[in-house]
């Protein structure tokens, strides 16, 4: 019995792999409804059989074919076909059960049940729902006006019609309740799928722009710029990176790769910095972007000596001996998202510059600091002075090496 059970709830709640994700509620709701009115066919098909009624036995043995039909093209994706061809059987066969048993036997109530599938169908061209509501509504009004006056060409015994009418009224409410029993099931799976697929798209979208930015960005700010009047930016570099990567699969590549920026990413968020960009095996992040931060420095300075012995971590873990080289200084920048495709958020201006350059012209395992840096960071850190470096398009430049915390 249990096994029965998993079956038939497996067969009315599983979805085919045909059937797409904005197709789901209509695909449920229609597999149940041509299930049902399969079932229900076919037990008229038996008591007009037992009644003598050959007509009706007739109708309803041509209209379990149809049904079948309409379960097979629901289930390959196909939902308007089925819905036209199931509501003209379902109205054309009420006005030919109500011209041979009268109106007393209360078919026509199917008819206003089926008025409303359209309207829980895809996003069909309102004409199409139109013309299967107007359908609908001429078969009732044609039983209304027509056949309710004329003479049945079937008599039951009153009993027998009453029954009858009752078991249609029954059969009419307990589809409705299941179309909307597995309407709202659909509605809800929607949801909960929407929900997630917004979760994933929300994160995707926060693993590439700040929040605060994000948030602008989707409340279609035509363009986001910012200046920011004091910030610390951090370049880092594997040092002989691309010398190893001449000896390493691709794959193997990317996955030690992916080790050491995967663990710098969850110390950026555990010091509250801002990743900018990878660019090959270089790395930077900023302090105090996007949003002001009076601490800006100190805390880049802990980021980058937190770096170097995640490094180490990261060497021992991987059997490696990677050396990072860093550079970092502090100033003014300008922030913002550049185009409308493939977006990300960046920064730009002489920091930046300046940053770069302490990292390209500085010695491998070691924190090149500029003046600024040093000036703003002096009572929490020690440093051991390198002296005048030439920096491009800067001149020469005094800086240091970011040696601690100061005891």
């Amino acid at each position: 019995m249990q096994r029965i059970s998993q079956l038939l709830s497996y067969y009315f709640t599983a979805i085919p792999d045909l059937i797409s994700f904005r197709n789901y509620r209509f695909y449920l709701v229609g597999h149940v409804a041509y299930n049902f009115a399969l079932t229900v066919h076919s037990l008229w098909a038996v008591l007009f059989a037992i009644l003598g009624v050959p007509q009706l036995f007739v109708f309803n043995l041509f209209s379990v074919g149809i049904f079948i039909g309409c379960i097979l093209l629901n289930r390959r994706g196909h939902h308007m076909l089925p819905t036209v061809v199931g509501m003209a059987e379902v109205v054309t066969h009420q006005v030919v059960a109500c011209y041979l048993l009268g109106t007393g036997s209360g078919y026509q109530l199917y008819i206003l049940v089926v008025s409303l599938y359209p309207f829980i169908m895809p996003s069909w061209r309102p004409w199409i729902k139109a013309v299967l509501f107007a359908g609908s509504l001429a078969g009732y009004l044609f039983i209304e006006l027509v056949l309710k006056v004329r003479t049945p060409q079937v008599v039951l015994e009153p009993g027998l019609l009453g029954a009858l009418n009752i078991s249609n009224i029954v059969f009419g409410f307990v589809c409705l309740g299941i179309w909307g029993i597995y309407f709202s099931f659909g509605m809800r799976k929607t949801e909960e799928q929407l929900d997630a697929e917004f979760d994933k798209s929300e994160q995707l979208l926060l693993n590439i722009l700040p929040r605060s930015i994000a948030e602008r960005l989707k409340a279609r700010e035509p363009i986001i710029s910012d200046r920011l009047p004091d910030a610390s930016i951090l370049f880092a570099d594997l040092v002989g990176f691309t010398r190893f990567a001449e000896n390493v699969a691709p794959d193997e590549l990317v996955r030690i790769l992916n080790e050491y920026f995967s663990a710098f990413d969850a110390l950026a968020d555990r010091f509250g910095m801002e990743k900018i960009k990878t660019i090959g095996d270089a790395y930077m992040v900023a302090a105090g972007v996007p949003k002001p931060d009076g601490d800006h420095a100190r805390n880049i300075g802990r980021f980058a000596l937190e770096m170097l012995a995640v490094l180490d971590e990261r060497n021992t873990h991987l059997g490696h001996a990677m050396q990072l080289r860093i550079g970092i200084h502090c100033g003014p920048v300008a922030a913002g998202v550049i185009g409308t495709r493939k977006f990300a958020y960046d920064l730009w201006g002489d920091t930046v510059n300046v940053a770069s350059r302490m990292e390209s012209l500085g010695v491998p395992g070691r924190i090149q600091i500029t003046e600024s840096f040093q000036r703003a960071c002096c009572d929490y850190f020690a440093f051991e002075e390198r002296g005048l470096v030439e920096v491009k398009g800067k001149g020469q430049m005094r800086t240091w090496f970011l040696a601690g915390p100061l005891r």
